[in-house]
């Protein structure tokens, strides 16, 4: 509501707050791929943390393969340290929606490394964390901005503090050594994502349309 106070709108009209929303009927139920493969989906990368992710991969006692969607200016110099780290990725691009839910839906498992930028800036509540519960994707994600009020530590996801590759590294491990851990992440996850399905979500607003109070 404060932030609404510059704008001049009257205090004293009803205010609602509405949270991003996916569309759960439409994930993909094709079989996957045999390639187990790490994603990071998203921009803008100096948020995103994805030099993190980068050298967590680097750590990992067995290689994995990474894969990344998004771009932006930092491509050149994050393909130059996976070069330098002998890192294999693969860099997507932008992807449309079809072909990113089925990235989504082929990938082993989801980080989303976001970072407080050094002006104290970060992330909301990235909408890609509810579209890759959605999807059935056991994900990592940093414990910042709103990814730590809709994130449950060991339950929908794994957290982990932010900026820390030691910390990615023992969570992509931990995921890949315990397979009900994976399943009960998967299955919290999708019981979250839910929560958020376009058709409840709009029932919502549209009751608040018809009774604002």
């Amino acid at each position: 509501a404060k932030q609404l106070i510059p704008l001049h709108v009257d205090q004293t009209l009803p205010t609602h707050i509405f949270p991003n929303f996916v569309p759960i009927a439409d994930f993909l139920t094709h079989p996957k791929t045999d390639d187990k493969f790490i994603l990071l989906l998203g921009h803008p990368w100096y948020l995103k943390g994805v030099d993190i992710l980068i050298q967590a991969v680097k750590m990992l006692a067995r290689p994995a393969i990474l894969h990344i969607a998004g771009d932006g200016p930092m491509r050149t110099d994050l393909e130059h340290l996976c070069h330098h780290l002998g890192v294999k990725c693969h860099f997507h691009g932008h992807l449309d929606a079809a072909d990113k839910s089925a990235l989504i839906h082929d990938c082993h498992m989801a980080v989303i490394p976001s970072v407080e930028t050094v002006t104290g800036h970060t992330e909301g509540t990235p909408t890609v964390f509810l579209e890759l519960l959605s999807h059935g994707i056991p994900v990592i994600a940093s414990k910042i901005g709103g990814l730590k009020d809709l994130g449950r530590h060991m339950k929908n996801c794994i957290l982990t503090e932010p900026g820390n590759p030691h910390a990615l590294m023992s969570a992509i491990t931990l995921i890949e050594a315990d397979s009900a851990l994976r399943n009960r992440l998967i299955e919290t996850g999708f019981k979250t994502a839910n929560l958020y399905d376009w058709r409840h979500i709009t029932s919502i607003i549209k009751g608040k349309l018809i009774n604002p109070h």
